[in-house]
C-alpha cells in the first residue's frame, strides 16, 4: 500500500500563498533585523504552527535543540526584550521549516514566488541606483532593501543563482537583474560567492570566460572598495578572534544573543566600533558558548547528511549562505534563514523515518510560543510610548512608569532612558546605583554621569578595563583637568603598544581613524 503523503501546512490550497507573504513582509521589514519584524513573524508562524501536519525529522530535532538551547542562554544572564527576540531566530526558523511540510512541489511553487518578490524588490533596487547615478554623478552602494549592503549582496546573489539553475517560471534572461542589483551593493563577499558558484553551476565555457571578464572589469572600476574591503576583512578576523576570547570566558551558556553590543569593549584587542560580530558562526559561539556551537555545527552537518538534492544549483546555494555567515553577520537577518529553510526543503529526504508531531503537542507548542511572541510586542510598544515620554521631558511621569513595568524594566534600551530621567529628577543615589550595573557604559551615559557628579577619574578606572572602548577617548577629550588628560593619553599610547597583532594590523591600515 502506497504511503499518504504528508502535506503539511501545504494541505491547504492558498497556504504557500501566506507563507510568501510572511516572507516578503519579512524582506520588506528591514530583512527581519530588528526585534519588531522578529516578534511579527513569530506570531504569524505561530498560528500557522496549528495547521501544520508535518512529522519530524532528524534534522528538525537537530535544529530544535540549538534553538532552544540558544533561546535558553540568552534568558540565563536576564531577560531582555530586544535580546530574547534576537534570540528567537533559529527557533522561527525551525517553524518555517516545520510549516513548509514535506510536498516538494509545493515548496518548489513558493521558492518561485519568493523569487519573483525579490525580482521586483532588485528592480526598484536597480532603479534607485541609476537614479542616484545621474543625480550624484557617483556609482551609489545600494542597500535597499535590507539596509545592510553586504546581506542585500548575498540575497541578490542566491535570488541569480537560483533563477538561472533551478526550475524558475520567468524568462531566465530577468536573473540579470538580480546581477545588476547584486553589483551596485558592492558587497566584494557576496559577489566573489555567486561569480564562484556560478563559475561551478556554469556549463557554457563562453559564459564562464564573460563572467570572469565581468568581474575582472567590475574589480577595476570598484578598486577603492576593493583595497577597503581588504582593511574590512582584517577588522572582521579581529572580530572573530575577540568573539573566540569571549566563548572562551563563558563556555558554558556564552553572554547570551545581542549583549556583544553591550559587552564587546570587555574582549575587543584592538579598536573598532560595530554592535555586531561580522560572523554569524562566532556570534553564535559568543551567544551560547562552545555548547551552543557545537550544537550549531551539529545541526548543519545534520542538515547536509539527509539531503538528497535533486538539482546542484540547492547545495551550492547553501554553501553560499553558510560561507557568507562565516564572514558577515546575515544570519542576524530573519530572511535569510526563511530562504535557507526553503532551500533545504528541496532537498529533504522523504525517505527517511520522521517522528510524528502530536495534534495535542503542536497546539500547545502553538499556544506557548504565541503568548511570549504578544508578551514581546507589548513590550516593544512600551518601550517606543516610554522614549516619547522621555522625548517629551516627562521625566517624573518617566521614572514612575519604568519603575512599575515589567516589560520595561527588563529591557536594556528603556534602563538607557530611564538613566537620563534619573538625572533630570535629580536621583543622584538611585542614578549611579543603576550605571554601577552595566558594564560598557554606552557614551551618553558617561557624559550624564560626569556632567552629574563632574568625576572624570571613573572615566579613567573604565578605560583601564576597557582600553579599546574608544567612546571613553572622546568623552575625555571634553575633560578640563589637564593632568587628568595626559593620563589618558598615556593610556591611549599602552593600549597601542598591547594591541594584539590583528589589531596592529588594522590599525596600520585604518590609522587614527580606528581611534
Amino acid at each position: 500500500m502506497k504511503q499518504k503523503q504528508e502535506l503539511g501546512f501545504f494541505e491547504k490550497p492558498l497556504s504557500y500563498v501566506i507563507l510568501s507573504v510572511i516572507t516578503a513582509i519579512t524582506i520588506l521589514n528591514q530583512g527581519g533585523y530588528f526585534a519588531g519584524g522578529i516578534v511579527l513573524a513569530g506570531i504569524l508562524l505561530s498560528l500557522c504552527l496549528v495547521k501544520s501536519k508535518s512529522r519530524i525529522s532528524h534534522f528538525d530535532l537537530s535544529l530544535l535543540l540549538f534553538s532552544v538551547w540558544y533561546l535558553v542562554c540568552a534568558v540565563i544572564p536576564g531577560f531582555d526584550i530586544d535580546f530574547t527576540a534576537r534570540a528567537a531566530l533559529p527557533l522561527l526558523m525551525f517553524l518555517f521549516f516545520l510549516v513548509i511540510g514535506t510536498d516538494k512541489e509545493n515548496s518548489a511553487k513558493l521558492l518561485d514566488t519568493v523569487i519573483k518578490i525579490a525580482l521586483v524588490l532588485a528592480g526598484i533596487a536597480v532603479i534607485m541606483g541609476v537614479v542616484e547615478l545621474l543625480s550624484s554623478m557617483r556609482l551609489p552602494r545600494v542597500d535597499f532593501p535590507l539596509h545592510y549592503a553586504n546581506t542585500t549582496g548575498i540575497l541578490f546573489g542566491v535570488m541569480f543563482l537560483l533563477a538561472g539553475h533551478g526550475n524558475f517560471k520567468a524568462p531566465r534572461a530577468l536573473r540579470y537583474l538580480f546581477l545588476a542589483a547584486l553589483l551596485l551593493t558592492q558587497s566584494v563577499g557576496a559577489i566573489a560567492l555567486t561569480v564562484l558558484a556560478e563559475l561551478i553551476l556554469s556549463k557554457s565555457l563562453k559564459k564562464t570566460l564573460v563572467y570572469v571578464v565581468v568581474l575582472a572589469l567590475g574589480a577595476f572600476l570598484l578598486k577603492d572598495r576593493v583595497i577597503q574591503s581588504m582593511g574590512t576583512f582584517v577588522e572582521r578576523l579581529l572580530q572573530m578572534h575577540d568573539a573566540f576570547l569571549c566563548m572562551l570566558k563563558h563556555p558554558l551558556f556564552g553572554i547570551g544573543a545581542g549583549r556583544w553590543e553591550t559587552q564587546k569593549q570587555l574582549y575587543q584587542t584592538g579598536f573598532y566600533n560595530t554592535i555586531e560580530i561580522h560572523s554569524s558562526v562566532m556570534s553564535i559561539g559568543a551567544a551560547s558558548g562552545i555548547i551552543g556551537l557545537c550544537l550549531f555545527l551539529a545541526s548543519a552537518v545534520c542538515g547536509f547528511l539527509s539531503m538528497k538534492f535533486e538539482h546542484k544549483v540547492y547545495p551550492i546555494c547553501v554553501a553560499v549562505l553558510l560561507l557568507h555567515g562565516l564572514l558577515d553577520f546575515s544570519f542576524a537577518f530573519l530572511c535569510i534563514g526563511f530562504l535557507l529553510a526553503i532551500i533545504l526543503a528541496q532537498g529533504e529526504d522523504r525517505g527517511k523515518q520522521r517522528i510524528r508531531f502530536p495534534v495535542a503537542a503542536r497546539v500547545s507548542v502553538s499556544v506557548v510560543l504565541l503568548i511570549s511572541f504578544i508578551t514581546l510586542a507589548c513590550g516593544l510598544s512600551a518601550i517606543k510610548t516610554y522614549k516619547m515620554e522621555v522625548a517629551e521631558q516627562r521625566f517624573s511621569h518617566a521614572v514612575s512608569a519604568y519603575e512599575h513595568s515589567f516589560l520595561l524594566n527588563h529591557s536594556f534600551e528603556a534602563t538607557v532612558w530611564y538613566a537620563k530621567a534619573l538625572q533630570m529628577t535629580g536621583k543622584a543615589e538611585t542614578f549611579q546605583t543603576l550605571i554601577e550595573t552595566i558594564d560598557v557604559l554606552p557614551l551618553d551615559m558617561i557624559v550624564m554621569q560626569q556632567q552629574y557628579e563632574e568625576d572624570w577619574r571613573s572615566t579613567l578606572n573604565y578605560l583601564k578595563q576597557q582600553p579599546y572602548n574608544s567612546y571613553l577617548y572622546d568623552a575625555m577629550e571634553t575633560c578640563e583637568d589637564e593632568t587628568l588628560r595626559a593620563e589618558a593619553t598615556s593610556l591611549f599610547s599602552e593600549a597601542i603598544d598591547n594591541l594584539s597583532p590583528l589589531g596592529k594590523i588594522l590599525y596600520k591600515i585604518e590609522g587614527e581613524k580606528q581611534s
